[in-house]
């Protein structure tokens, strides 16, 4: 799992409370064991009008070129 970039502030000002960080990692660690992923990348932050989603992706190889697959919370 890449989390270390999200401590920083992004150019908007914005980063996770820890209850959101908490939360993403457990989410994301239960994720990849349950699919096999070698290593999941967190995409950013998307603000709704009804609710916030943590996006991440991960890279699978697939041929002679990987897929991306997304998931978020």
């Amino acid at each position: 799992m890449d989390l270390s970039c999200i401590d920083r502030a992004g150019p908007s000002g914005n980063t996770l409370n820890v209850e959101e960080r908490a939360g993403l990692e457990a989410a994301m660690l239960k994720r990849q064991l349950e699919e096999g992923l070698d290593r999941l990348y967190f995409w950013g932050k998307v603000f709704g009008v009804e609710s916030d989603y943590l996006v991440v992706f991960a890279i699978v190889p697939a041929g002679d070129f990987p897929t991306k697959k997304f998931y978020f919370w």
